[in-house]
């Protein structure tokens, strides 16, 4: 059979926390409230739980008041220094606090989110924090501290005692379970009870209140509000009230004849006019003993309306009446010496002692407005208190200013007036002891409007703006906008228009140049400084390349952006120290180079250079592009030109008589086979490229054929070892250029010359012996054996030309 555990719940009632009492009233009787542990009183121990995430350590940052942090270690049934989420649960009271010794801090107290009784009056705390303990019905903190306290998470509140507190305000709108409110002797100045429908008690006695409406909160048994500022009090809905407690008000009449119910009624100390206690079973009953009341009239004022001066006050309940008469529902026949005495009959028997005294019944003063107070507009109040003359009262002197509508009608204003307009003031005199007030005539005055010329509107100057930007990002001074903000500033602008608003009211701006009476501005073109806008540039095109003899692209391509102006190059060349020289334009020549290029400003826009971007002209490999050729030629003519093709640079031409041989510039001129090859140099640009030898030949001249190559005549006396053969003006050498052969047959003699060398052919001639010259014959002038070949046909000195052709000729080729 399973065991049924049952948890003692143990009852102790003790007294609540001391209420004010004053004389002639008893304190209402205090609550009694059962404080429940529910098995979780000290000294109590429980197994030790698991510790679990949720426990909340007991230790200063929880807890931070030792005091109140050695009070809730009671709480804490297996003493593992935490509170378990079970634990917590089980506090549902915490009270008594008054006893724990230098409590002044409940920081912590919003872990108990279970506890639905908090008591911790007449203890040290400065402030109390129970958003979180939203199972609260009953909370007493009378007598602490606090200056403020929240209670709208507290919505199962129904005991709320925060009276004898610094508190200055109360919302209790969202705690419509509330039943009891004591906040009486705090700051409170105002209180909305109209959601607590459930309210039986409210004691807001000693507060600040002015007014009070309990007209939902019929429930209400018992009502304190006595000591405060109250000037009525409406219970016609209460009809469940027992006890009224409302004296040292402000209230004038009171009406519980509604309140059958009711069996408390204070009211001492309120000036009632009159008191309706009908139809009610009042066991304590204290009223005022006379109600003094002090009405103040005005000056002549010989009678004035009850109802209008005493509102509900019924005249057929009025007996013993002196001092004034009754007639047509006033009061007349007065006056301030004597005051108006009246018994009310207040129903049940109750009678009122009600005294009044008159005030304001004295002689009549006059005062008058002497001062001019018309002005042209100069930004500063007219007097505030114009000069006047006056008779009767020494009172103080007030003034009321009104200004004329549009409409001529008058509407008053709140103080001497400062702006253009038509004005009118009157001066009151306030009564003093013997005399009454008096109130001058309404003296009219105009505050005309300034004149303003063009030099009186102050110009903003030293505008400054962004290109691009937007108008409206430029300040302008106070007064002063842009007429279109939207516009976009440049470099370039001639100004913008912009706007003062001018007070129109009371400055005349019809003598200024672009004033606009609708709009209320003056118009004004500003000059906005813009510095240009940046721009960009860079260089996309790469240049690098091959050497090919072409300049690289002397614009080469770009982005940018901002300005629109001209695009120019600088162009540097790396030196072999890898310093950089600038060159004159683009180059062509094998290298490494960068290019900078440089966008001009333009009206809105700087200029801007771009990074240099840096290329290469790799040196080129050469290569042939035609064949290397030479004609042959005839020696003594002039040298065939030789052709030969390459990519790049001019060839140089070697000759050599061998192919093999060694090759130079010299230009062959012997006769013979020759050999010839074209060498191009290289240079930074291009490999150097040399080609295959060729041969080619000069021809030996033919002296046959060549009519330059002379050949003396040869006889007999002839010494054929100095023979003088000439090819032109140079001399031919024997055995060289050819050999002489003789052959004799008989008497005669066979000459042949046989060129060789750079010559070719032969001659021969015959001479017989006996044509030989007698040596004493021999000499100068001797003319027997002349040549009688015409001159035309000889070379000079009896030389033949070979060339020469004719029957006579004494030479025979071979």
């Amino acid at each position: 059979m399973a065991a049924v555990a049952m948890t003692a719940v143990f009852s102790v009632f003790t007294a609540l926390s001391p209420v004010t009492v004053r004389a002639g009233e008893s304190a209402p009787a205090p609550a009694q409230t059962a404080i429940q542990t529910n098995g979780a009183e000290p000294g109590e121990k429980e197994p030790a739980p698991a510790t679990k995430a949720g426990d909340v350590a007991i230790n200063e940052e929880n807890f931070p008041d030792p005091a109140f942090r050695e009070y809730v270690k009671r709480y804490d049934k297996n003493n593992d220094g935490s509170l378990s989420a079970a634990e917590i649960a089980k506090v549902k009271v915490i009270q008594r606090l008054f006893e724990v010794t230098g409590l002044k801090d409940l920081k912590g107290i919003e872990f108990f989110t279970a506890l639905t009784e908090l008591k911790c009056m007449n203890t040290e705390i400065t402030e109390l924090d129970v958003s979180r303990n939203t199972a609260l019905t009953y909370l007493d903190c009378d007598g602490t501290k606090i200056t403020e306290l929240n209670v709208g998470e507290n919505t199962a509140l129904e005991n709320l005692y925060c009276n004898n507190t610094g508190i200055t305000s109360l919302d209790i709108r969202k705690n419509k379970a509330l039943k009891i409110l004591w906040c009486y002797n705090t700051g409170i100045e105002s209180l909305n009870v109209s959601e607590n429908t459930d309210l039986t008690t409210l004691d807001c006695s000693g507060t600040k209140i002015t007014a009070l409406n309990v007209g939902e909160n019929t429930a209400l048994t018992n009502l304190y509000c006595r000591d405060t500022g109250i000037t009525s009090l409406d219970i016609s809905e209460n009809t469940a009230l027992k006890k009224l407690y409302c004296s040292n008000t402000g209230i004038a009449s009171l009406d519980v004849s509604k309140n059958t119910a009711l069996e408390e009624l204070r009211c001492t100390g309120c000036p009632l006019a009159w008191l309706d206690v009908s139809n009610t079973h009042l066991s304590t009953f204290d009223k005022p003993d006379p109600s003094s009341i002090v009405l103040t009239l005005g000056a002549g004022e010989d009678s004035f309306s009850i109802e209008e001066k005493l509102p509900g006050l019924d005249i057929n309940r009025l007996s013993e009446l002196s001092g004034a008469s009754v007639s047509n529902g006033r009061f007349t026949n007065y006056s301030s010496d004597t005051p108006i005495k009246y018994i009310y009959d207040c129903g049940n028997g109750e009678k009122l002692k009600v005294e009044i005294t008159l005030k304001g019944l004295k002689t009549a003063s006059s005062i008058s407005i002497t001062e001019n107070l018309g002005k042209t507009y100069d930004g500063q109040s007219v007097s505030s208190t114009p000069a006047v003359t006056k008779t009767g009262s020494t009172g103080a002197v007030s003034y009321k200013w009104e200004k004329q509508k549009e409409d001529a009608s008058w509407e008053e204003i709140a103080a001497a007036p400062a702006d253009a307009g038509t004005y009118r003031v009157t001066a009151a005199v306030a009564a003093d002891d013997n005399h009454q007030g008096a109130t001058s005539d309404a003296e009219e005055f105009t505050i005309s409007k300034a004149i303003m010329t063009n030099t009186d509107i102050e110009i903003p100057i030293e505008l400054k703006g962004n290109d691009g930007k937007e108008l409206s990002t430029v300040t302008l001074p106070a007064g002063w906008t842009w007429a279109d903000g939207t516009q976009e500033l440049t470099h370039s602008n001639s100004g913008y228009e912009a706007r003062l608003t001018v007070d129109d009211s009371n400055y005349d701006y019809t003598s200024v140049s672009r004033y606009n009476s609708s709009g209320h501005y003056v118009a004004r073109t500003l000059q906005v400084a813009v510095p240009m806008s940046e721009s960009q540039i860079t260089i996309t095109e790469n240049l690098s390349k091959t050497y090919d003899g072409q300049p690289v692209n002397d614009t080469p391509a770009v982005t940018k952006t901002g300005s629109t102006g001209q695009v120019s190059y600088k162009w540097e060349k790396q030196k072999d120290d890898l310093s950089w020289e600038e060159t004159t334009a683009a180059p062509e020549s094998a290298g490494t180079y960068r290019v900078t290029a440089t966008v001009a400003a333009d009206d809105n826009h700087q200029s801007a250079t771009s990074d240099a971007e840096e290329f290469t002209i790799s040196k080129a490999a050469n290569a042939w592009t035609g064949a290397l050729d030479i004609s042959d030629w005839t020696y003594g003519a002039p040298p065939n030109t030789a052709a030969a093709g390459f990519r790049f640079g001019q060839p140089r031409y070697l000759y050599s008589d061998r192919a093999d041989g060694i090759f130079t510039e010299a230009v062959p001129t012997n006769a013979g086979t020759w050999y010839m090859k074209a060498v191009v140099d290289g240079t930074d640009d291009y490999e150097g490229a040399e080609s295959e030898a060729i041969s080619f030949v000069i021809e030996p001249k033919s002296a046959a054929a060549d009519s330059q190559i002379t050949v003396p005549e040869i006889g007999a006396d002839t010494d054929l070892k100095h023979l003088t053969l000439k090819d032109g003006d140079q001399v031919l050498v024997q055995g060289k250029d050819y050999d002489v052969t003789t052959m004799q047959d008989g008497d005669t003699v066979t000459v042949t010359i046989t060129f060789k060398g750079n010559y070719t052919g032969a001659m021969t001639t015959t001479y017989t012996l006996s044509d030989k010259k007698p040596e004493d014959n021999a000499g100068a002038g001797s003319d027997k054996n002349k040549d009688t070949t015409s001159d035309k046909n000889s070379a000079g000195n009896g030389a033949v030309k070979t060339g020469y052709r004719a029957d006579t000729d004494l030479w025979g080729s071979l």
